[in-house]
């Protein structure tokens, strides 16, 4: 694990001058030097006590919740520009689309009262949000699995 990733399990009451150096301890892979003076001490201390505040807000279960969504955005617009360039080569997905699109112009010439227009753009509505939520969580599964992959075969920098 790169050494910006390694979080202390010390508790805030007992903090002290973190460790500096690049080369991890064998026992507990924390990274360890000895402070110049009190002055440094003090500034590796309050970063120390920052980390461990940044630590508890990040882990706090609506914090992941809203970097979770924060993730399916940035991801949603990555994967916009790789995802269309690729629907638009796949002949399955054109005529599919074609296929929606004569639909759509039917639902649109037919004489629907307006409570059932309502219900059928309530329930198109719902289906597009799953399927946006779906495909988020697809894109970050695809992700995640590539990761697993190149880190099973040795590729990655850990």
């Amino acid at each position: 694990m790169p050494p910006s990733l390694i979080f202390s399990s010390r508790k805030p009451e007992d903090l002290r001058p973190a460790p500096v150096c690049m080369e991890p301890t064998p026992p507990d892979n924390r990274l360890f030097t000895m402070p110049a003076g009190r002055k440094e001490a003090r500034q590796m201390q309050k970063k120390d006590q920052t980390t461990q505040e940044l630590f508890s807000i990040i882990t706090e279960p609506s914090t992941i919740q809203g970097i979770k969504e924060t993730l399916k955005l940035c991801m949603d617009s990555l994967k916009d520009n790789t995802l269309n360039t690729l629907l638009k080569q796949d002949a399955d997905y054109q005529t599919a689309l074609l296929e929606y699109r004569q639909a759509h112009q039917r639902y649109q010439n037919t004489d629907f009262t307006e409570s059932q227009r309502e219900v059928i753009d309530t329930l198109l509505a719902r289906k597009d949000e799953s399927e946006f939520e779906h495909t988020a969580n697809a894109y970050m599964a695809g992700l995640l699995d590539s990761y697993r992959i190149l880190r099973n075969f040795g590729l990655t920098l850990e």
